[in-house]
C-alpha cells in the first residue's frame, strides 16, 4: 500500500483584500483566479505557485506593501 500524498497548505493568512493597484490579495499575493483555483490544482502546480509568490514578495514586499 502506498503512502498518501501530502497536501500543500494554502498560503492564505486570512487578510483577504485585493489591491486595485497590483490586482493581488494583500495577504497572500495571489490573484483572484489563483485563489479560486487553488483547491483544484495538484500539488505540483501549488508548489510552483508558492515559488511565484516568493518572487512577488520580493517585488511587492510582505503583504503586498512597500
Amino acid at each position: 500500500m502506498s503512502e498518501p500524498e501530502m497536501t500543500v497548505s494554502s498560503p492564505c493568512i486570512d487578510v483577504c483584500q485585493v489591491s486595485h493597484e497590483i490586482g493581488l490579495c494583500i495577504g497572500c499575493l495571489r490573484s483572484p483566479m489563483e485563489i479560486r483555483e487553488w483547491p483544484y490544482w495538484d500539488n505540483e502546480h501549488k508548489q510552483w505557485l508558492l515559488t511565484v509568490l516568493k518572487d512577488r514578495q520580493e517585488r511587492y514586499g510582505i503583504y503586498g506593501e512597500d
